[in-house]
């Protein structure tokens, strides 16, 4: 009988691929079932390596490229964040990570999740290991927009393969923060960011450091706020992983 049920299940699941053929999460283009990440071998090629490194020539707070003998940037010496440091994976210039992280968030392309959160944890874990991870929550808008959330997609992820996570922010609605300039997006996220109503922040203290995950750093307006949030219950010692730097 477990067999019958078996062969009808693949049956049934090639039936489906047949009219909605499987496509790669990048170029669009159809792939086959075997490609478990949802990426065909031309577009994974393309995706370049991370750029998480310990290299002097980087600012020591955003992780961008330097110019200057100074260990900041430009732009962060005009900033005060209250977290640590921010890693990201890839720079946002780079066409297939943009492709990538727009695809996953606007056309609905939720098994990007696999291989997004396989990256964070490889970097969790050669570079924050047991640190709490907290995600930074989409607003109820964009939640009732697509029917999910792309951060927490991949928060769940992590969770399976046992590492902490802690879903305690709660984001409010606002303007989306692609269509606003520094100064603008600075003011945006004031007050936007609060800690959920059953969350004790003791639960959190007894960590090394939190890990707070995000998309994009642009500005680092968005996780600074999250951060100010954590900080003001009482936690410390707030890093932050982005999955590309514009």
């Amino acid at each position: 009988m477990n067999s019958f049920y078996h062969f009808s299940a693949e049956v049934a699941l090639a039936i489906y691929h047949y009219f909605y053929p499987l496509r790669c999460i990048i170029c669009e283009k159809e792939i086959s079932s075997a490609e478990s990440l949802r990426i065909c071998s031309s577009c994974l090629k393309n995706i370049p390596p991370s750029s998480v490194s310990n290299k002097s020539d980087r600012c020591i707070i955003c992780s961008r490229k330097l110019i200057s003998e100074s260990v900041t940037c430009t732009r962060c010496r005009e900033e005060d964040y209250n977290f640590e440091k921010n890693i990201s994976v890839w720079n946002y210039s780079n066409e297939t990570v943009k492709t990538l992280i727009h695809n996953y968030k606007f056309k609905n392309y939720p098994d990007a999740s696999f291989f997004l959160s396989g990256i964070f944890k490889e970097i969790y874990l050669s570079c924050f290991p047991g640190f709490a991870v907290v995600p930074v929550p989409c607003s109820r808008g964009r939640l009732k927009k697509f029917g999910w959330d792309h951060m927490d997609r991949i928060s769940e992820l992590l969770k399976r393969s046992s590492i902490p996570v802690f879903r305690i922010l709660r984001k409010n609605s606002g303007r989306e923060q692609k269509t606003l300039n520094s100064k603008q997006r600075h003011e945006a996220v004031k007050n936007k960011f609060i800690l959920k109503k059953n969350f004790s922040p003791d639960e959190l203290k007894s960590f090394p450091g939190i890990l707070i995950i995000d998309d994009i750093f642009t500005t680092g307006s968005t996780v600074n706020q999250c951060t100010s949030v954590l900080k003001d219950a009482g936690i410390i010692n707030i890093h932050i992983l982005t999955l590309a730097l514009d």
